[in-house]
């Protein structure tokens, strides 16, 4: 299941050492839409669309990543813990891990990449607590998420609670286990407290 799935371009849950124990709810963030993304070869040029889309939107902050600057910085966070939406394109795969972050802070992912299978995508249904937009209408899109209804929003974010745990991994111990040994031996905890299903044993 585990090589299905990353041969596919599905981002696993990865270690997460700062995960906030409360959130802000959207009424109470000051960004309407976040992204937080450096310049990868196989996505530049959906990147940078979406990057001057942006930056033509009211109360949207685009922040760049720099791959050279020390990873414990994690100035993506400063974004998504502060916006109602976060913009999540493909990277130099379909995935990006940023997903999860964005999930981890509270933040209604917009996912912007044709291929990306999404984590627990045959148990979570994501309709409900995020967007899932072709890359060509990606730019389109973000134009109109000043439209969305505030009711609407306070769904999804409730929604987004209710699965965030699913995203999070946090070992007991620093070791040098796998991490992806680790999270599938979590994932049937996951899965039967959760839905009472044995999805994760049919792929």
């Amino acid at each position: 299941w585990v090589w299905y799935s990353l041969r596919r371009g599905m981002t696993m849950a990865y270690y997460e050492d700062r995960v906030p124990q409360e959130i802000k709810p959207p009424q109470k963030r000051r960004i309407l839409l976040g992204a937080a993304f450096g310049s990868k070869n196989g996505a530049l040029a959906l990147r940078q669309d979406i990057k001057h889309t942006m930056q033509n939107i009211s109360n949207a902050k685009w922040l760049r990543i720099d791959a050279r600057r020390p990873s414990k910085d994690r100035l993506e966070v400063k974004v998504y813990k502060d916006s109602v939406f976060c913009v999540v394109p493909k990277g130099d795969s379909a995935s990006r891990r940023g997903l999860s972050t964005c999930i981890i802070y509270g933040s209604i992912p917009i996912v912007c990449s044709d291929h990306f299978v999404l984590p627990y995508h045959n148990i979570l249904d994501y309709s409900k607590f995020s967007f899932h937009i072709p890359e060509a209408a990606c730019t389109s899109f973000l134009k109109t998420v000043e439209n969305i209804k505030k009711d609407v929003i306070q769904s999804m974010y409730a929604e987004l609670l209710k699965v965030r745990n699913a995203f999070i991994f946090i070992p007991a111990k620093k070791t040098n286990t796998s991490i992806t040994n680790n999270t599938m031996k979590n994932v049937p905890i996951y899965v039967d407290r959760n839905t009472k299903s044995d999805t994760f044993n049919n792929p």
